[in-house]
């Protein structure tokens, strides 16, 4: 099941701390994604919860475009997400997921 995604907080997220999320793919095996950092976002005015970015890395040699793509998690279920790549990281090429 999961947690519906505008239930995840940036508390959620940091709590998987490396662990690997499974990026579903059409054509081929899932790819492991790694949590590399957890950023929180300043916000004026009042919020239920900060947005946040999650920074997650790819193993060296994949390489993602931009867009939609769904990620497994056994705690967090299967979420659609918009990846954008932020260059890399320490074990591979980057990728930011903004919550708002």
């Amino acid at each position: 099941m999961g947690i519906p995604i505008n239930e995840i907080t940036a508390e959620a997220f940091a709590d998987l701390g490396g662990q690997a999320l499974a990026l579903l793919r059409e054509d081929g095996p899932p790819l492991p994604l790694r949590l590399c950092a957890v950023r929180t976002h300043v916000v004026l005015g009042p919020r239920a919860a900060p947005p946040f970015s999650a920074i997650l890395s790819a193993p060296d040699g994949a390489r993602l475009g931009q867009g939609m793509y769904t990620l497994r998690h056994p705690g967090l279920g299967d979420l659609a997400l918009f990846l954008v790549p932020v260059g890399p990281q320490a074990d591979g090429p980057g990728y930011e997921v903004v919550f708002n």
